[in-house]
């Protein structure tokens, strides 16, 4: 709705707020006529709009009572031929027809009015910027009836995730969950992390990492988020991927007192190739903590990390017996290891699996190299 429409009723309105009070002392009741039915279903709706104004300043929208008052307002206006969306109106004689008290109410009702149409528009102005936001970010696509129509769908359940119900709020950060890429999402879903409620800040945390660039790019929200405990174990997951890259920015967080223990539980789980000893460095510094978590976790984490070299470091059990059959089969004099004359007679090159170059192949380098590729 365009605001400038809403500028007759308020003129309208306070049109008959001056009638109002030009004839409240000019109006004779002696002899006056009996009032017409119109006249009294008017009076009967301006008491209702009354009460309505009563109950929602002390109940809100959603009441029973104010639901009941609404339906008998629609009641009399379909009665009347009136619209029930349509503002209060009065003529000349009606206003005449009213005693002193009807006349307070109508004004007061008219004041209503005027200052609620006020905040419609002040609302509708602010909503233009978003949906402006909106149109550029989709300025290249042809603009349709649909795409206006789902414009205006996402407009309002990014209204909607600002209100003061939670279960809204959650319905609505998931309906805007799959919706494309805008500017206007971002903002929203950045203003999520900041919630109060975990489940909102989980579902844009997942969002934003999604739709970032590159593993630079979602470190800036992962590491932040691993001193939320409600989005620990997203970040750890996600920066369990990321792997390596990840390393620089956890050894500057192990400075940050409320994720220090988090990020050293993470980098011994990490599987790790170059950074490797950086990351042993900095685990064996805080194992001199003044903090007993603190050299407890890193302890652990230390011990991890050396399981795994053990682990790599020795092959597996199945690689090892094929490899043993493998050298009793071309292991002519029975050494127990496989020179180059010998393995020269294999169908596939092995050579590469001398590591140390030195002209013999053990079992176990075999096994290693059969592993590894």
């Amino acid at each position: 709705m365009n605001s400038r429409l809403l500028v007759w009723p308020v003129s309208t309105l306070i049109v008959v707020g001056v009638l109002c009070v030009t004839f409240v002392f000019s109006r004779t009741p002696v002899g006056a006529e009996p009032p017409s039915p119109r006249k009294t279903e008017h009076s009967a709706i301006l008491k209702l709009q009354t009460e309505e104004a009563r109950l929602l300043e002390k109940y809100g929208s959603d009441h029973p009572a104010v639901q009941s008052i609404r339906k008998q307002i629609q009641a009399i206006q379909s009665l009347l031929g009136d619209s029930p969306s349509r503002p209060l109106a009065l003529n000349a004689a009606e206003v005449l027809g009213m005693d002193k008290e009807e006349l307070r109410r109508t004004v007061s009702l008219l004041i209503n009015e005027v200052q609620d149409l006020r905040a419609r528009v002040r609302r509708l102005e602010q909503a233009r910027k978003p949906r402006i936001i909106l149109a550029q970010s989709r300025s290249t696509e042809p603009k349709t009836e649909d795409s206006e129509v789902e414009t205006d769908v996402v407009q309002a359940l990014i209204e909607a995730t600002r209100d003061s119900d939670v279960r809204v709020k959650v319905t609505a950060f998931r309906a805007l969950q799959p919706l494309p890429k805008s500017d206007a999402l971002l903002g929203t879903f950045r203003s999520g992390l900041k919630d109060e409620n975990s489940l909102i800040r989980q579902i844009s945390l997942t969002v934003l990492v999604a739709r970032q660039g590159g593993p630079e790019d979602a470190l800036s929200l992962l590491i932040p988020a691993l001193s939320d405990q409600a989005l620990v174990a997203i970040a750890r997951g996600k920066l369990l991927e990321i792997g390596e890259p990840a390393v620089p920015p956890l050894l500057g967080a192990m400075e940050t007192e409320a994720a220090r223990i988090v990020v050293i539980q993470l980098l011994g789980d990490m599987k790790l190739k170059e950074r490797r000893g950086a990351v042993l460095r900095a685990l064996v510094s805080a194992m001199s903590d003044d903090d007993k978590a603190v050299r407890l976790a890193a302890t652990r984490s230390i011990g991890k990390l050396a399981r795994v070299a053990t682990t790599r470091s020795q092959p597996d059990e199945r690689y090892l017996r094929y490899a043993q059959g493998q050298i009793n089969q071309y292991d002519a004099n029975v050494d127990g290891i496989l020179t180059e004359e010998e393995w020269s007679k294999m169908r596939r090159d092995p050579s590469r699996a001398d590591r140390n170059a030195d002209g013999k192949i053990t079992a176990d380098e075999f096994a290693k190299w059969l592993q590894s590729r």
